[in-house]
């Protein structure tokens, strides 16, 4: 079964899971646990109410005493990860057919605004509507009409056109149905991404968030815009590599290579790094599975990052080292912060 980031299952144990790889064993699809049944929580679909996991702690706990079937030790990256066994799989979802339903269905308002958001991009920027899709709660049918839309789009060129696209229409102050997010906005997001204000300020979240051009407002509903590779940008298959981590490092490093940076996980090839707590060490990328560091810098910026060191095998044969930041959504005691930046409005767009 071939799955990737951004698609969703649903389970016959009534389990929605969001996929969080393109790389899976035989037995098993990767993914982590977004909606649960429960009597009383605030989704519903088909008479069945669910409520949201509220993070990587309680979705873990919730699995461990319900269904430890979807908790597996992982040879790849010698951990416990969540993911769906094949034989538990009752449906899969796929942002763009979702996305080509909703252009030939009846719609709620906040369907008509993902329609009205692909239409800008098919139309205005020049992305196929198959290069498109929807994914999160409205992907399931789950959504409130509060939710934020996530917009997946397919192909990491069609990635960059888009972000391009959003940077002139919301940061040259057209006027159109879109606009950027004001403070109190920003400060929604902030919270709702539980970041520790100690580790990574909500000044530092808003200047970084503002330069990715990768979020807005469309008809006062907020969107982002996700990257997904195309099927012939993803190489290698799983078990290739085998990642051990060994512990806590934090590093300064000027940026070598951004071209991966909205992909999942986020990865950022470094050069002239400087490890300034922990192992004195080689290290040659920062990678990290959370979105709050998704395109957070760019070729030749130095950053500074705290994280988990680990130990990258192919073949069985150490091959290098690289630092994590995000191994849990909420990435406690882990970041990535530009120190010194670009300057000029495009660097984010020069991998």
């Amino acid at each position: 079964m071939k799955l990737r980031t951004r698609d969703f299952i649903k389970s016959k144990d009534k389990l929605f899971l969001g996929v969080v790889s393109y790389y899976h064993p035989k037995d098993r699809i990767i993914s982590f646990l977004r909606y649960y049944p429960y009597t009383y929580g605030d989704r519903e679909l088909n008479g069945q109410r669910y409520s949201k996991v509220e993070s990587t702690e309680n979705s873990f706990d919730y699995l461990r005493s319900n269904f430890p079937k979807y908790i597996f030790q992982c040879d790849m990256t010698l951990s416990k990860l969540q993911a769906a066994p094949l034989e538990k799989i009752e449906k899969v979802y796929h942002p763009n057919e979702k996305l080509k339903e909703l252009f030939n269905t009846i719609r709620d308002p906040l369907q008509q605004k993902t329609i009205g958001i692909a239409t800008f991009f098919n139309n205005t920027v020049g992305i196929p509507l198959e290069k498109l899709g929807i994914s999160g709660s409205l992907l399931i049918d789950l959504h409130s009409p509060s939710s934020d839309l996530d917009f997946v789009i397919y192909g990491l060129d069609n990635f960059e056109k888009a972000r391009k696209a959003l940077a002139e229409i919301l940061y040259k102050e057209r006027q159109t149905l879109f606009r950027r997010p004001k403070l109190l906005e920003w400060i929604k997001i902030y919270k709702k991404r539980k970041i520790d204000p100690y580790i990574y300020s909500l000044k530092e979240f808003i200047w970084h968030e503002q330069r990715k051009f990768n979020r807005g407002i469309f008809n006062e509903a907020s969107f982002d815009i996700l990257a997904v590779r195309d099927w012939s940008e993803i190489k290698g298959r799983y078990g290739d590599k085998k990642f051990e981590r060994l512990g806590k490092i934090k590093i300064r490093a000027k940026i070598a290579s951004s071209k991966f940076a909205f992909d999942y996980p986020a990865t950022y090839q470094i050069a002239e790094a400087e490890v300034l707590n922990g192992p004195k060490i080689e290290l040659k990328e920062i990678a990290s599975y959370t979105h709050t560091f998704v395109g957070q810098a760019y070729k030749d910026e130095i950053v500074e990052a705290n994280g988990i060191l680990e130990r990258v095998y192919e073949k069985d044969k150490i091959k290098y080292y690289r630092i994590i930041v995000g191994t849990t959504r909420e990435a406690n005691d882990e970041y990535l912060k530009v120190i010194s930046q670009k300057t000029n409005f495009n660097s984010g767009f020069l991998h």
